[in-house]
């Protein structure tokens, strides 16, 4: 898991860059980029900003210190957009053999349905590869799925990704921790990505 030189992690929004901000930090990983949909540098790029910035990325021939990090977080307005964007960018990060983590929330959907909707809107546009899941841990929390993904004619594996799954979201697994302010949420973000269960989840990926 920990082999890949580089890293692209594809989620759903601003809290989820937080959360992922503060777990590098834990974690004392220092060299990575998150690339938020909202940023100001997206809005004053062109409306295909975040394909230039993985494609940059990906590109192991594009010398340029400001692109020499090891980890992107690409966030995006929702899993509406996170799987779409994720699914687009597979092929390309497959060949530069990167290793690919899709964080998602379940939204308090039982994780076998959810797994299998996520794993259904991937294959409605890459029509031509199956994904086979496999569950790697779980807790009352996250679900951590190493998925392989297989061309259907030859049954040759292409590559794999990792899907992190938040039980409920990750606003309300935040929300569960007591605090003296309920709207501090980066407060309790803090808090959460202290949790050994957390912890050690993430801790397998990097």
């Amino acid at each position: 898991m920990k082999n890949n030189d580089k890293t692209i992690i594809f989620c759903e929004g601003e809290h989820d860059s937080l959360f992922l901000k503060k777990m590098f930090d834990v974690l004392n990983i220092k060299n990575y980029r998150i690339f938020d949909q909202n940023t100001s540098d997206k809005l004053k790029q062109l409306k295909d900003a975040e394909t230039i910035e993985i494609k940059r990325f990906t590109d192991f021939n594009f010398y340029n210190t400001y692109y020499s990090y090891k980890i992107l977080v690409k966030s995006e307005a929702g899993k509406d957009k996170a799987i779409p964007l994720f699914s687009r960018n597979l092929p390309m990060c497959f060949q530069s053999n990167l290793q690919l983590i899709l964080m998602l929330d379940l939204d308090d959907a039982p994780v076998n349905l959810g797994i299998e909707k996520i794993i259904k809107k991937i294959t409605t546009t890459r029509t031509a590869v199956r994904i086979e899941p496999n569950l790697i841990r779980k807790n009352d929390m996250i679900y951590l799925y190493e998925n392989a993904v297989k061309t259907k004619e030859s049954q040759k594996t292409d590559g794999k990704f990792y899907s992190v799954l938040f039980a409920s979201s990750l606003e309300k697994e935040s929300g569960k921790i007591k605090s003296f302010d309920d709207s501090d949420i980066e407060g309790k973000i803090s808090k959460l990505v202290e949790l050994h269960d957390i912890q050690n989840t993430f801790s397998l990926l990097f």
